[in-house]
């Protein structure tokens, strides 16, 4: 019974310590415990041609003076070349286990409470999206070809629509936006 106990006061006073990242805009402030998982998006560079920024996935580890640490699984570089975006896994960057990243490079933090969940939201988005595409093609079949079933199928579109519209709104989570915007976030 007492290693029993000193195991569950050792793994509590080892959690209790978590850091936590405080993010702060004028109107709300956020806190992101060390088990939620974020996606992080970086400047590389100040250059408008080359690259954009890389996205990282992966849990908040702990926060250092002037930078935050990163446990990554997976980073995602968003180039822009002649008005087009394109997407590429920088080769380079191979190791993920621990990333520090500087407070100022932030550009725009998502945060999710599992892999798993965003995973879930984001196929949510893609299933509203063809909902919402399903209930257009009924409502234009109800226009064009529906004799006396006519309202039966506007209805049925309508709820096609509304439900989609819904999916999409309910599974988009907010992105915290660093830079570039009215009313950016700030790292305490």
């Amino acid at each position: 019974m007492k290693p029993f106990l000193t195991i569950i006061l050792l793994s509590c006073s080892i959690f209790s310590f978590s850091q936590t990242l405080e993010i702060y805009n004028s109107k709300l402030e956020v806190k992101i415990k060390t088990a939620d998982f974020l996606e992080v998006d970086v400047k590389l560079n100040d250059d408008k041609k080359c690259c954009d920024h890389v996205r990282f996935e992966g849990y908040f580890t702990s926060l250092l003076k002037d930078s935050l640490r990163f446990n990554f699984s997976k980073s995602i570089a968003y180039r822009q070349l002649q008005n087009e975006k394109s997407e590429f896994n920088p080769l380079y960057l191979n190791d993920y286990s621990n990333i520090a990243i500087a407070k100022k490079d932030i550009v725009r933090i998502t945060e999710y409470s599992s892999k798993k969940n965003m995973k879930a939201r984001k196929n949510l988005v893609g299933i509203g999206g063809l909902i919402i595409f399903t209930g257009i093609v009924t409502s234009l079949n109800a226009l064009i070809f529906a004799g006396n079933k006519k309202n039966d199928m506007l209805i049925a579109g309508g709820v096609q629509l509304g439900t989609g519209i819904v999916l999409v709104k309910s599974s988009i989570k907010r992105k915290r936006q660093f830079t570039l915007y009215d009313d950016p976030w700030k790292i305490k």
